[in-house]
Formats: C-alpha cells, sequence, structure tokens
C-alpha cells in the first residue's frame, strides 16, 4: 500500500504519547497521498495530542520541515512556536521536479492533478514546480538539454534574487549524472553540502526512471 494504516498511526501516536504530551506528525503532500488523511483518522483513534500536518511538499522538501521540528522540540520551545517555525519553512520551500518519461504518471493516474499536460507530451522532457499543493508545468522539450536549460535559468533565478539559502536537496530516479551537474552548480549558493539522494520506492513508482527533483529551503 501507498500509505500506512490507520491503525498504525493510532497504534504509534499511543506509543509516543506515554513519554510526549503533545505530537507534531508531518506527511507528504495529500496531492500525492493519502497518508495525511490516514493519519488525521489515526490521530482521532488514538485520543492523544496529536497536530497532524500536510507538508505541501514530499522528499526533502518534507524532510526541511521534519528536521526543523525536531530540532526546535530539543531545544525545548512550545508546539505553537515549533508550528510557526514548520509553517515559515513550508512557505519558504520550492520543489522542482524533472520527469524523463510520462508514462508512470499516467498509469498512476496522477496526470489529470498536473496542469498543462496532454497526451502528445507523453515522451519529452518535462520540468515541474509543486506548489500550492499542484503539480504546474514550467518547461518542456525534447532530450535532456530541457533540464540543462532549467538549471541554467534556475541558477540565474537564485542569483539575482537576493535570497539567502539554507538548505538544498536533490533526490533522483537513475539520474545521478544530472544530479550531480545541479549540485556543481548550486552548491556556491548554500554553506551546507547538498545531499544527493536517491528516493523512496513509492515515489520512484510514480516518476519513472531518469527523474529528479531539486529543493530549496531559502531562510
Amino acid at each position: 500500500p501507498s500509505q500506512p494504516p490507520v491503525g498504525v498511526f493510532a497504534e504509534t501516536y499511543e506509543k509516543l504519547a506515554s513519554t510526549e504530551d503533545e505530537i507534531i506528525s508531518i506527511h507528504i503532500t495529500e496531492s500525492l497521498s493519502g497518508t495525511v488523511q490516514a493519519a488525521r483518522q489515526g490521530a482521532m483513534l488514538s485520543g492523544r495530542n496529536v497536530t497532524v500536518l500536510d507538508s505541501d511538499f514530499t522528499d526533502q522538501g518534507l524532510k526541511f520541515q521534519v528536521i526543523e521540528a525536531a530540532r526546535l522540540a530539543k531545544e525545548g520551545l512550545s508546539k505553537e512556536e515549533i508550528l510557526q517555525s514548520i509553517n515559515h519553512v513550508r512557505e519558504n520551500t520550492e520543489l522542482f521536479i524533472g520527469i524523463s518519461t510520462l508514462e508512470n504518471l499516467v498509469k498512476g493516474g496522477r496526470v489529470s492533478r498536473t496542469k498543462g499536460i496532454v497526451g502528445s507530451l507523453l515522451h519529452v522532457r518535462i520540468v515541474m514546480e509543486l506548489k500550492d499543493r499542484e503539480l504546474g508545468v514550467m518547461m518542456r522539450g525534447r532530450g535532456n538539454k530541457t533540464f540543462t536549460k532549467w538549471l541554467d535559468e534556475t541558477v540565474e533565478h537564485v542569483a539575482s534574487s537576493g535570497r539567502k539559502i539554507r538548505e538544498i536537496g536533490i533526490s533522483h530516479v537513475e539520474a545521478l549524472d544530472f544530479s550531480l551537474k545541479a549540485k556543481e552548480a548550486l552548491q556556491k549558493f548554500v554553506e551546507k553540502p547538498i545531499s544527493i539522494l536517491d528516493t523512496n520506492s513509492t515515489i520512484a513508482t510514480h516518476t519513472g526512471p531518469g527523474a529528479w527533483a531539486v529543493m530549496i529551503d531559502y531562510e
């Protein structure tokens, strides 16, 4: 299954609440998975004090929020302060995804939720942005030059924006060459080393091989 059952969430919250008074539970965006809904139902069943959040993102875009929440909880901040900080991270995160084939998205029924895609585009490279819980097409074309063009424009955009970046994450499905190229181009904008990770199997099933995601967490 693409998400844990409601009962698993309920059990987990019950176990955690024996040592923690309050729980903040952050998940992959509802636009891509039913996990948030299952977590909300599990929270109600558990009878514990659980705040379930839709991260609006996935992969390392979700990680940015989780790491920040854990860091602040360790420092002893209140739930309200932590939620405020998570909200700030969410509002200052950008997530871009490159797809080499739309075959898997079509099979998984995800294309209907993706703006600006028509059948004739099945065999082209597409770059999308996950924004406001929707995947919107930014760029399309044949061959890897589409990805290179996006990277060049992104470097230009980041350089001219003047915004300080806290962290950049890159994840991929059999797209290590482009991931390394993106890391090399973007590392100068951020002090922290850019992490390159293999994405999880659920996301890989939807995107197919040759896919990548670049996630930027601005301060």
